[in-house]
């Protein structure tokens, strides 16, 4: 072997012993931790008006609970105790749309003289917005809206009471940021209803300290409120969510 052959060979050994060597204390990468966002204090809240020319427009019976993972498993634990058989399936979709989504479920009550105005309203149709409102007034639109399938009709007196369940679905985590939706250091979180020259809300305090999700026990009252819409009938509405992106 001459000198330049040999030359060139070992430049190449130590360009490949430089090269492992690198390699080989090259920090490992690791994915950056999921932001926990907002927790609130409490997941159920009352409707509450906050200004306009209707101040009956909503029923105060009006509720909104706030699903995340730990209202997700009551309802999931609700309804293997009433017998449901479970289904490993959609319990493994349940907590990939808990993961990636937060989802408002509004039981929407309206009494209102006008009957028609009553029966359009607790579907949210002709509101002029439906919105999170965030502190410093940033507003956040439902990626989706599910409506409930039919309104609920009681008499009451010469009135009627119309009731409906909708779904109000919002990202967790910022598509292109991966950042989370919801400032996780805000005092509050409010869902705010404008139409009919009328301003409704509903809102949730945030938990004191720096919580972390674990298992919910409400009392008996939030209890039942929590499971009028049950497990399977809340994942058959918004099961798709856990494959959007599959």
């Amino acid at each position: 072997m001459n000198t330049a052959v040999r030359i060139v060979c070992v430049m190449l050994v130590v360009a490949a012993l430089t090269s492992c060597k690198t390699g080989k204390s090259k920090p490992v990468e690791t994915p950056e931790e999921t932001a926990a966002g907002f927790q609130p204090g409490a997941f159920l809240t009352p409707i509450r008006h906050e200004q306009g020319r209707y101040a009956d427009l909503y029923s105060p019976n009006s509720f909104a609970l706030w699903i995340g993972p730990e209202v997700l498993q009551f309802k999931q634990e609700m309804a293997k105790e009433a017998g449901e058989t479970a289904d490993p399936k959609m319990d493994a979709d349940a907590q990939r749309i808990a993961q990636d989504f937060l989802v408002l479920e509004c039981h929407i009550e309206s009494a209102f003289s006008d009957s028609s105005i009553a029966y359009d309203v607790v579907g949210f149709r002709g509101m002029d917005d439906v919105y999170l409102l965030l502190p410093g007034g940033k507003k956040v639109h439902p990626q989706q809206t599910v409506i409930g399938p039919r309104a609920e009709e009681e008499g009451k007196g010469a009135l009627k009471v119309f009731r409906r369940t909708n779904l109000l679905v919002f990202p967790r985590h910022d598509l292109w940021s991966g950042g989370a939706t919801l400032d996780p250091t805000a005092p509050s979180v409010k869902l705010v209803l404008e139409g009919y020259a009328s301003h409704f809300y509903f809102e949730w305090p945030a938990a004191p300290g720096s919580p972390v999700a674990q298992k919910w026990s409400p009392a008996a009252e939030d209890a039942k409120r929590a499971v009028i819409m049950g497990y399977t009938q809340f994942m058959s509405s918004v099961r798709r969510l856990a494959h959007m992106f599959d």
